[in-house]
């Protein structure tokens, strides 16, 4: 693939403000391949709701990379620190599978830097019968 080939199939930074609705329309509507949240999500008091939004438009198996400060306090660059410990929960509870951090290095504004990286979980097999179903069925031939 030449260079003009790879171009083609990377899409510029959207810029959003997380606490409006978030809506992509010069995303369209296909799957996206991954996402990239590199120094966002500590903007946002609860980031699980904005990343189960985007996951949600992930194809299956995409992937998100998250890139966020490590033993950090709270201050006007970074209200809501996001430490690599609490990464996992709020990545599985948005619907992505365990992160694992694939690299690590020190800030040049103090305290370090991790990248994480997890992909989209699938989805639970679908149960054959609705649970009240088979209650239904039983309950008739008993009678």
């Amino acid at each position: 693939m030449d260079s003009l080939d790879a171009a083609a199939l990377i899409r510029p930074a959207i810029p959003r403000n997380f606490t409006e609705p978030l809506d992509f329309p010069e995303l369209g509507t296909d799957p996206l391949d991954g996402i990239l949240f590199a120094n966002s999500l500590h903007f946002v008091a609860d980031p699980v709701p904005v990343l189960r939004s985007l996951v949600a438009r992930l194809r299956p198996s995409g992937r998100v990379v998250i890139v966020e400060y490590d033993r950090r306090r709270a201050n006007r660059w970074v209200p809501y620190p996001i430490p690599a410990m609490r990464v996992a929960p709020l990545a599985m509870g948005a619907g992505l599978t365990a992160p694992t951090i694939v690299a690590t290095r020190p800030s040049a504004f103090g305290g370090t830097l991790y990248v994480a990286a997890a992909d989209r979980a699938p989805a639970p097999p679908r149960p054959l019968l609705q649970p009240g179903a088979l209650f239904c069925i039983l309950k008739a031939r008993a009678a």
